[in-house]
């Protein structure tokens, strides 16, 4: 652990920094400048950086939508397991990440803890679109923190891949990996 008191949160990184962190992460052109720039100038997200002595280290988008905005084989587990309506407002967590060298240091739990704070006033059920692969230490943070699985989508990413043209990090192109589909409930 490190002291939370000498990272800064809600700062304001370039959209390269952004992308460039993305592509590490993700692959390259997973994330897009202007998909990035879309993001930014949506009042729809929910956004939360975190830098460190100036540098950018990690982001975490959430959206404001609703679950028959998802994938469509999102919504089908999540109507079938949890028993939503397709028009259920949710917060879904979009996507977060954080510098490798960051990592295994409480600051990805930090960062996630200070976004779903952030959200919290919409008081909505969360929704989390996850790779599922050996090693992914988001699934067991949110599982911690009140995540319930909801089920597993092979290839998720595969059409998306090559329709857009980007590589994943994980499996390059096109992208074969599934998908860990994680719900955590309203908020009473």
């Amino acid at each position: 652990m490190v002291d939370i008191s000498e990272f800064v949160f809600d700062c304001k990184p370039e959209v390269s920094d952004i992308k460039l962190l993305a592509d590490i992460v993700f692959g390259q052109d997973y994330l897009t400048e202007s998909r990035i720039e879309e993001y930014l100038s949506n009042p729809n997200y929910i956004i939360t950086t975190l830098c460190h002595k100036d540098r950018f280290i990690g982001v975490s988008f959430l959206l404001n939508t609703t679950l028959a905005a998802l994938d469509e084989r999102v919504v089908e587990l999540i109507t079938e397991k949890f028993h939503w309506k397709k028009e259920q407002p949710i917060i879904l967590h979009h996507q977060t990440f954080l510098a490798e060298a960051y990592q295994g240091l409480g600051l990805g739990k930090a960062l996630v803890l200070h976004s779903e704070k952030k959200a919290a006033k919409e008081n909505l059920p969360q929704v989390s679109v996850v790779w599922q692969y050996t090693g992914n230490k988001l699934h067991t943070l949110l599982k911690q923190l009140g995540y319930k699985e909801a089920g597993i989508i092979p290839k998720y990413w595969h059409k998306d891949s090559l329709d857009k043209k980007y590589s994943c990090s994980i499996c390059g192109s096109p992208c074969n990996c599934d998908a860990l589909i994680l719900v955590k409930p309203q908020q009473r």
